[in-house]
């Protein structure tokens, strides 16, 4: 009989950790954050609140930390000791900066999404001198969405789409291959 009353007593504590655990894990997106991440998203972020966390992992651990800043929504990374590596917001078309929305113009197209990243340290986490900021604008031109990313001063830094270039390659060989059965 005692053996029994240990049994479920050891259930019935095993079922309060799981439910403490996972009540627990909500609060931060299941990954508990060092308080070094937590005080410099604060820093950045003061009146923000933390609605998702996650641990990425490109040779060194990082935190991917979404934050609600009084309706701003913001994904930072950072590495265990605070260093804010990245800072991507979401931007509103009419409040991009004058040379990027000139550059948008430039290329015949209109701007129907745009983020803005903001680089603090890079993937090795070297911290900069002064932080980098670029923006990712979709534009739709002709039918067809395309991504383009400028600097603050309007440079182009990177234009086109992987997937729209797969996808026409992949078209093309298709094309090719239905022009060899033609000739058969």
């Amino acid at each position: 009989m005692a053996k029994k009353n240990v049994i479920v007593s050891s259930v019935i504590v095993m079922a309060v950790l799981a439910v403490c655990a996972a009540v627990y894990a909500e609060q931060e997106g299941g990954v508990v954050l060092p308080e070094a991440v937590k005080a410099a998203i604060k820093a950045l972020y003061p009146a923000g609140e933390i609605e998702e966390a996650k641990i990425e992992k490109e040779g060194l651990k990082l935190y991917e930390v979404e934050v609600d800043a009084n309706g701003v929504e913001a994904e930072i990374t950072a590495d265990a000791e605070g260093t804010i590596a990245e800072v991507t917001t979401k931007e509103k078309i009419e409040s991009l900066p004058a040379a990027v929305a000139q550059t948008v113009t430039a290329q015949g197209g209109k701007a129907i999404e745009a983020e803005k990243e903001v680089t603090y340290a890079q993937v090795k986490l070297v911290k900069l001198n002064a932080p980098v900021t670029k923006y990712e604008v979709k534009i739709e031109k002709d039918g067809k969405t395309a991504e383009i990313q400028i600097a603050a001063d309007g440079k182009i830094l990177k234009q086109g789409d992987e997937k729209e270039k797969k996808e026409c390659s992949k078209g093309k060989k298709d094309k090719e291959d239905d022009d060899e059965d033609e000739e058969d």
